[in-house]
């Protein structure tokens, strides 16, 4: 019959080993290097100090496995077009329309905080103009992109009941003395790049590895001569301090240390790094607005800028050795499946390659 009885052998073994020991080091189990030639152990180590983005480093702390599949082996799932428009476009969409208000707005020299009625209607007008253009840009079936319209620009087209409204309100009562100045600044080699994004070509360098990105807005104080980024968000929560610590939340860590160095060559002046923030724009009342991030699970409401300053700058350090860390596992080859907690939550769920590393057969 032919049949290949060492093989099966073989397979048996391997399966056993898997089973038994599913975090146990070895070439069965993610940790590849022991046997591959020098050539191969030669790319991982290219690999491991060459470009990362916040997310594929993200992606390796959330699951070593999945990122070895992505990015060394750069396998892609293949997705079916549809015709409603999607939460990542969504997002995209929201990105384009307030780097383009702002960027107007700044030409204009005004400043939604503490702003006049008339100030007020003019960023009011000019925002929902450019969010108008855009949404009609994309030629979307108005019965399948109702909602996420009338969510942008209005219900019933009233304005004050709209995502972009709220958008206003509350930066017209942020009384942080941090000023909107620099949008949507990319570094490095950024796929997708558009043309109007302010561009720093080169990518930032962070110990042995070069980092880039794209942050959507950077804030500046005159005054006491620091910084906050701020990134949008369309969903998820913000990241908990055991996130930073664990290293499956990097991207605003990794952009408040990239914005120090573009600050520095963009002004030729240095600006201290004071703070980092989500900007939920979540239609839900409850969850829309700014939320500060750090490695504090409690912070005092009244911290001093010294305290604000060195807050951040010990989020950077941890999040950069946290990198280092990535980075050796990466040169070793220690590709394992995910041990975090919350898997299922956090990582395996939405995963589209767990029928590959089998996870759901480990206890």
């Amino acid at each position: 019959m032919n049949i290949n009885l060492e093989g099966i052998n073989k397979a048996i073994e391997i399966d056993r080993k898997r089973m038994e020991e599913p975090f146990g080091e070895s070439e069965f189990t993610g940790f590849i290097s022991k046997d591959i030639p020098d050539k191969l152990k030669n790319k991982l180590e290219e690999i491991s100090v060459g470009e990362f983005s916040a997310t594929q480093l993200e992606n390796y702390a959330k699951c070593p496995y999945k990122y070895f599949v992505e990015n060394v082996l750069r396998l892609e799932t293949i997705t079916e077009p549809v015709e409603e428009l999607e939460a990542f476009e969504y997002g995209s969409l929201i990105h384009t329309i307030l780097y383009e208000f702002y960027t107007k707005l700044k030409e204009k020299r005004i400043v939604l905080f503490n702003c006049t009625e008339d100030d007020f209607k003019t960023a009011e007008n000019l925002l929902f103009k450019i969010a108008g253009q855009k949404f009609d840009e994309l030629k979307l079936s108005p019965e399948l992109s109702f909602y996420e319209r009338e969510k942008l620009l209005g219900i019933n087209n009233r304005r004050t009941q709209s995502l972009l409204y709220k958008f206003l309100e509350e930066e017209r009562t942020n009384d942080s003395g941090y000023i909107p100045s620099f949008f949507e600044m990319s570094f490095g080699k950024v796929k997708n790049q558009s043309k109007s994004s302010k561009k720093f070509n080169e990518s930032v360098n962070a110990g042995k590895i070069k980092l880039k990105g794209k942050i959507d807005r950077i804030d500046i104080n005159e005054e006491e001569k620091t910084l906050k980024v701020v990134d949008y968000k369309l969903g998820g929560k913000k990241p908990s301090s055991e996130d930073l610590l664990t290293g499956i939340s990097l991207q605003l860590p990794l952009y408040l240390f990239a914005a120090k160095e573009f600050i520095s060559k963009e002004l030729g002046k240095e600006y201290n790094p004071a703070g980092a923030q989500i900007f939920s724009l979540k239609f839900n009342e409850e969850d829309f607005g700014k939320k500060d991030i750090s490695l504090k699970s409690k912070r005092r409401k009244a911290e001093s800028i010294e305290e604000k300053i060195e807050s951040a700058e010990e989020m950077i350090k941890v999040c950069l050795d946290t990198v280092n860390k990535f980075t050796e596992e990466i040169a070793k080859g220690n590709f394992h499946l995910t041990t975090l907690k919350d898997r299922e939550a956090k990582v395996c769920r939405f995963c589209d390659f767990k029928k590959m590393c089998r996870i759901q057969e480990v206890d």
